[in-house]
């Protein structure tokens, strides 16, 4: 932390790792959609969206912890993690 506040400085890494995640994120979404509305047809739109939140960020946080114990236990896991060539 500094004393001034300074801006995020995107780089071709960060922009790439946003693409993934939101690309992700998206997909997840439709896909989970088209199978609520395929196996329950009678959901209502509003209970199927905030079901696939739900699901979305429950998964999201639980990719997160996890991707972070096993960055812990193992050396060099998941190199897109870090930035720079600073070795973990």
């Amino acid at each position: 932390m500094g004393v001034a506040y300074t801006s995020v400085q995107w780089n071709r890494q960060k922009k790439l790792y946003d693409f993934a995640l939101v690309s992700g994120v998206a997909g997840f979404l439709a896909v989970f959609a088209i199978t609520t509305k395929t196996f329950f047809p009678f959901i209502t739109d509003e209970i199927l969206i905030i079901r696939a939140f739900g699901v979305t960020a429950l998964c999201c946080c639980t990719s997160s912890c996890a991707s972070g114990r096993c960055a812990g236990c193992i050396q060099n896991f998941c190199r897109c993690f870090t930035i720079g060539d600073t070795p973990a």
